[in-house]
């Protein structure tokens, strides 16, 4: 086994990822079964046939795969969940410090809150806080305070440690005590701040957002338009500290120190600018990742070794999650070592390949050969020699050009599943759409990191800054143009696009095994290529003939609130967008499977049970207009072009497309819509419903949606009464609730969907 790290390090970081998003008991009995019968196989192989060495191979990941359960079932029951039991829904008081710099959004700010004492008791522990008023708060301040808390949901935090989150929408404290917690990392976060600082004095304009989130990976203060466009184009990566920055950033400093022949010295230099940058960006799991395979590549070169990249890749896996199984949750990391996997493996047969069709690997072995036998000639003896030396320069440019064609191909094939599987999408112009804006994130990274190193000499860094603000609205125009561009990403997250992944994956493994027979290896790409495309094809042919082109009423099991949507084909609307964040990546990729734009978002009442998605799908979607009841406070946090505020005691009516009308009733304590289809009426109440104040029209409805019990309920007649509450109002007013509809159903758990079209 050659290649151990690799194959312990992978093995490992992969289950851990598996069980840490399915996290049930039957992918653990499966993976255990299926390690259990890959052990027995091996020890048979071993025994008839010892001279094979596939055996230890299989033995080896076996027992990583059961090492990686076994560390993340210890983990969450001896650290996790005492905290989360400890703790979760209910009042603690608490001192601590803000341990890392607050981050702006558009609508609030994030801190993270580091405790030492909770309810007079030592405990460190972090609290993620979004705050939607002014804290006065700084990065490590000390604090003391009071919150409800409840558990962290967001996979992202629970990578960070992060498992408890403030509740705000129930009265909390924070307050300063006047002192500062010191601590090494503020001596980063101090140099983070001045060097945003340095950026928005030198600049101006959507540049300034983003070259720091170029430099500093601070992508929460780009635009939302941005960055959506860098999203759907699959270049969200160059806005998000990667090791494709870090590597960039070292370049400038090994061409400084490359005349340094202490290699000791060197080693030591370059592993305190690695640390120092690691510290700079906040420690992002894709840059740690990357600092530590060039760790270890300055390391072999101090003691004259040669390193292998896989063994390093499978190092640092191990390094980032043997002491925190939920790294995993980190999807930017997984994205990471997927990308780092196809450039190590693909990359170079890919960029053979395309010099090889090309004829450019022809062509520059002819040219080169030329130049070097023209170089020997004594001067003037070949007058053709400085024609050869400007044919050899030229032919960098096509090379460049293919590397970087190669390394997005190769590193996009590798990221493709997790992309279909964690965001529903692929961007077609994700590779070449590299080619011109990896170098001008390049240029970005270094003319802002110059700008920053040379502010004490005005003339120069307005010189960086202005060439870096050049390349920073060139890329903004570049990709806003490309993301406009009719299939410039697709939705993958149909069925076939699975069957289809399924398909090339098979494809692989058996090029895999048929790559040293080059004769049948070049037939069988053709082959396989042109198989995988008209399986493609076959799928969406298929699904575009079988669409459901009705009219549908969705209620989502959302947790503690009610995300209701009306769809028809590519026309969405939502009644609703509350819930738990836990059910958030799940509740929003169901509603936007058909579409990214939302014709109407309706927020019945601004409290989490009824609009806590509302910041996070403005920024998933498109939103083309917003209607808000009870908005008090909140008013200035909408776009006044899209935003509308209902007034209390008046009745509204919206088309949501061209088979269903949604009239709807704002009252004081609550609002109701009435819903009018080809196949029926609908009407969704919301907490606090009195049933007096509804038009006698509304009294008897198809179907209705309560998440309450309603004044006067037995003033209404229904067919199907459908209850989205808590479960203790469901179990009180269940007598009630049956006197008045045919049917009673409790859908806290599951998801709710009622077609709003008359079937042909």
């Amino acid at each position: 086994m050659r290649r151990l790290f690799a194959l312990i390090g992978l093995t490992y970081l992969s289950t851990l990822t598996v069980v840490f998003y399915l996290h049930d008991s039957v992918t653990v009995a499966v993976i255990t079964v299926i390690c259990v019968a890959v052990v027995v196989a091996s020890l048979i192989q071993k025994k008839l046939f010892p001279k094979l060495m596939i055996g230890k191979t299989l033995i080896c990941a076996a027992v990583t795969v059961m090492c990686a359960m076994l560390s993340i079932f210890l983990y969450e029951n001896i650290y996790v969940e005492p905290i989360i039991d400890n703790y979760s829904d209910k009042e603690i008081s608490f001192t601590g410090f803000i341990c890392d710099q607050p981050t702006l959004t558009d609508k609030a700010v994030d801190y993270i809150i580091q405790t030492d004492t909770v309810n007079n008791e030592p405990a460190g522990i972090k609290i993620y806080l979004r705050s939607y008023r002014a804290e006065d708060a700084e990065a490590f301040d000390k604090i003391k305070g009071s919150a409800v808390v409840t558990e962290e949901e967001a996979s992202n935090r629970k990578s960070e440690r992060i498992f408890l989150s403030v509740d705000t929408s129930q009265p909390y404290t924070v307050k300063k005590t006047g002192e500062k917690q010191f601590s090494l990392y503020a001596f980063a976060v101090g140099a983070r701040q001045w060097a945003q600082s340095v950026i928005n004095r030198y600049m101006y304009g959507d540049s300034v957002y983003l070259a720091r989130a170029i430099l500093l990976g601070e992508k929460r203060g780009l635009p939302f338009e941005i960055k959506r466009d860098f999203t759907r184009t699959g270049t969200s990566h160059l806005v998000v500290v990667s090791g494709m920055h870090f590597s960039v950033t070292l370049c400038l400093f090994v061409f400084l120190l490359r005349k340094l022949y202490m290699r000791r010295l060197r080693f030591c230099l370059m592993v305190l600018l690695i640390f120092g940058y690691c510290a700079l960006t906040g420690f992002y799991p894709s840059v740690m990742r990357s600092g530590i395979m060039l760790i270890i590549m300055f390391g072999g070169d101090c003691i004259r070794r040669t390193h292998d990249s896989l063994n390093s890749l499978g190092f640092a896996g191990l390094c980032l999650s043997l002491f925190n199984p939920y790294a995993v949750g980190d999807i930017g990391m997984l994205l990471s070592f997927a990308a780092t996997i196809g450039i190590v493996l693909w990359e170079p047969p890919i960029l053979g390949f395309m010099r090889r069709v090309t004829r450019l690997d022809r062509l520059s072995k002819s040219v080169y050969t030329r130049w070097r036998k023209s170089s020997s000639l004594k001067n003037g003896r070949n007058r053709y020699s400085f024609r050869l030396t400007l044919a050899v320069f030229a032919l960098r440019i096509p090379n460049l050009i293919l590397s970087l064609l190669a390394v997005s191909v190769s590193a996009g094939a590798w990221t493709m599943p997790l992309s279909v599987i964690f965001f529903g999408r692929t961007a077609l112009l994700a590779a070449p759409l590299s080619v011109v804006a990896e170098p001008l994130a390049a240029v970005i990274l270094w003319s802002s990191l110059l700008t920053v190193c040379l502010c004490f000499v005005p003339p120069l860094a307005y010189a960086c800054a202005t060439v870096c603000g050049s390349c920073c609205r060139a890329l903004i125009g570049i990709i806003s143009a490309c993301a406009d561009l009719p299939f410039a990403y697709v939705k993958t997250d149909e069925p076939y696009h699975y069957i289809w992944l399924a398909v090339i994956a098979v494809l692989v493994t058996a090029g895999y095994i048929l790559r040293e027979n080059r004769k049948l290896s070049k037939t069988y790409i053709r082959c396989s290529v042109a198989f995988s495309l008209a399986v493609l094809m076959m799928g969406y042919s298929v699904s575009a003939l079988l669409a459901d082109k009705n009219a549908y009423l969705s209620v989502f099991s959302s947790g503690n609130g009610v995300t209701v949507a009306v769809t028809k084909e590519r026309n969405l609307s939502l009644l609703s967008c509350g819930g738990s964040y836990r059910s958030y990546s799940e509740t929003v990729r169901e509603i936007g499977r058909n579409s990214d734009i939302i014709d109407m978002l309706i927020i019945p009442k601004m409290n989490y049970s009824h609009s806590r998605y509302l910041y996070s799908i403005e920024e998933e979607f498109d939103v083309e207009k917003i209607l808000v009841y009870d908005s008090g406070k909140y008013a200035n946090d909408f776009d006044a072009d899209k935003a509308r505020f209902l007034d209390s005691s008046v009745e509204y009516r919206f088309g949501l497309n061209d088979e269903v009308t949604d009239c709807f009733l704002a009252e004081k304590s609550f609002t109701a819509q009435y819903l009018t289809s080809p196949a029926g009426s609908v009407l969704y109440l919301t907490t606090g419903a009195d049933i007096q104040k509804l038009p006698e029209s509304w009294h008897e409805p198809d179907v209705l949606i309560l998440e309450g019990s309603p004044k006067k309920l037995s003033l209404l007649r229904c067919g199907d009464l459908y209850f989205t509450g808590s479960e203790s109002v469901w179990e009180r007013g269940q007598h009630d609730f049956s006197e008045v509809s045919r049917h009673a159903y409790f859908i806290r758990n599951q998801n709710l969907k009622l077609p709003l079209s008359v079937r042909n």
